[in-house]
Order: structure tokens, then sequence, then C-alpha cells
């Protein structure tokens, strides 16, 4: 039975697309299908940086982590042997260790060097929530939504939308795709129910490039003289 279509009857460009379109479909699909994990996890680390910590827990627990990279390259490194523990736990740990501080919001922990200050924390009651879309009207899957200068923020869903809780009025969205310029919006604009991403014609040559050698030498491996369907 034919398992594989390989790019019959089609250009180099539109074999560049498909494998563009197959690298998405891989990335997203498996996400769709994770469930969160916020309870029995067991965790041991030794001297490690906590970036690598954080891989580790996303990978027991399907939560991502939002962090400014300085901020964690200068974070001190950790240790610890946690059995059959809560996520709150073991981010409780770190902290002590560490001195960064968290904020849940859905699926995402977005990291920060100073925890919420209580006047901060009642200011912080309104929720925003939107959809973000390509200038064609298409939803974004996966943009990024940060509070910036802070790091805490989510992803749009499947159908372009984010739901972002305890922001500032005062606080600047930062919103980013891949292939696409960055936007910032401040909270209180309007236009946050709907916001528009653009492409960025230098980024997207740079992935037509990169989708280009790896659909090449795809079909070198296969024998470019046929590219015809293979079992």
């Amino acid at each position: 039975m034919n398992n594989l279509l390989i790019c019959k009857g089609i250009s180099k460009n539109s074999c560049s697309f498909l494998a563009f379109l197959l690298f998405t479909f891989i990335l997203i699909a498996p996400a769709a299908a994770q469930t969160l994990k916020e309870h029995d996890i067991t965790l041991r680390v030794q001297n490690e940086p906590v970036e690598s910590v954080f891989n580790k827990i996303s990978k027991q627990t399907n939560f991502k982590f939002l962090y400014d990279q300085e901020t964690v390259n200068k974070a001190p490194r950790v240790s610890f042997d946690i059995k059959n523990a809560s996520l709150k736990q073991i981010l409780g740990e770190i902290t002590s260790q560490a001195k960064l501080y968290f904020n849940r919001t859905d699926h995402t922990i977005a990291v920060s060097k100073q925890p919420l200050k209580k006047e901060e924390t009642a200011q912080r009651a309104r929720t925003i929530q939107g959809i973000v879309a390509d200038d064609k009207g298409e939803p974004v899957i996966g943009a990024s939504v940060q509070i910036k200068g802070e790091g805490s923020g989510t992803i749009t869903d499947i159908d372009g939308r984010y739901s972002l809780m305890n922001v500032p009025e005062s606080a600047t969205l930062t919103i980013s795709y891949i292939g696409y310029k960055t936007v910032n919006i401040s909270a209180k604009d309007k236009n946050t129910a709907k916001i528009t991403l653009v492409e960025d014609s230098k980024m997207i040559v740079t992935l037509e490039r990169l989708f280009k050698t790896i659909c090449n030498e795809s079909l070198t491996k296969i024998g470019r003289a046929s590219c015809r369907e293979r079992v």
C-alpha cells in the first residue's frame, strides 16, 4: 500500500510549501493531544541550570515556560530530589533556590525575577481576550501573546484565540509568530479584540530557503530523478 506521497508532478516551490505545512503540522499536532499534569511529579536534578529544569518539567507536565533568556541564564543552578510532588511544590523549590517567581496562565507558566506586589495584584483584575489573525483574516495558531517586559503570557489556540488574565491597564502586549512582524499594543487599546499580524518578507524568504533545502535533501535521499510515489 502506498503510504508516502513524494512531490509527484509539482514544482520545487510547491514542494517547499508542502514541507512547510508538514513541519507545522508535526509541531502542532502533538500539542493538541497533550493533557496537563499537576501532581505525582518525580524529578531529580543536580546542580543544573534552571532552563534545563524547565525543559524536564515541561516533558512531564506539558506546561510551557515563558521567560526572558537573560534572566534565566543569570539564575543560580538548582539541586533537588523530589518524588510524587505537585507542580506547585516543585516551582516553590525552584523559587527558594533560584529566586525566580512563577505566574500560571492556562497551559503556560511565566517566569519573572520579582514576585507580584500587593498593589500590582489588586490592579491585575483585567482579563484580555481576543483573536490573532493574519492579513487575510485566517487565525494564527500558536502565536505568542506576552506582557512586555515581564514574560508572562500565553499562546493562541487552534482558532487563533487567546485569553490573558491579570493584565495591568498600563501594560503593553507583545504578539509574535515566526514569519510575521511583531506587534506591540497597549492593553487599553480596543484593537486587542482582534490583532492582525503582517508577514515579514525577510523572514519568509529565510523560511522558504530552509524548507527548500529540506525538500531537496529529501528528494536526494529517494532519488530526485524519479520523484514518484513509493511504498
